[in-house]
């Protein structure tokens, strides 16, 4: 149950970074880490980073809530 309750954060979470960038949202994009993407690489590039970023983010929860779990050795 854990497992779901966390993938489905971590769906939500890259939802709102792909909905932010595709919006050019202003408040996803003047945080402290993205700002320091936006004046290194420009905006359209820091854009395309963190829809990057909540595809993959979408792609980890979908793979919790599935029961993947980080094989510890």
């Amino acid at each position: 149950m854990q497992d779901a309750f966390v993938g489905a954060i971590t769906c939500v979470t890259g939802l709102l970074f792909i909905l932010g960038a595709a919006a050019d949202s202003e408040l996803l994009l003047g945080l402290h880490k993205t700002r320091w993407l936006t004046n290194l690489w420009g905006r359209n590039v820091a854009r395309v980073c963190l829809s990057l970023l909540g595809l993959a983010l979408i792609a980890l929860g979908i793979a919790l809530i599935r029961g993947w779990r980080l094989p510890l050795l």
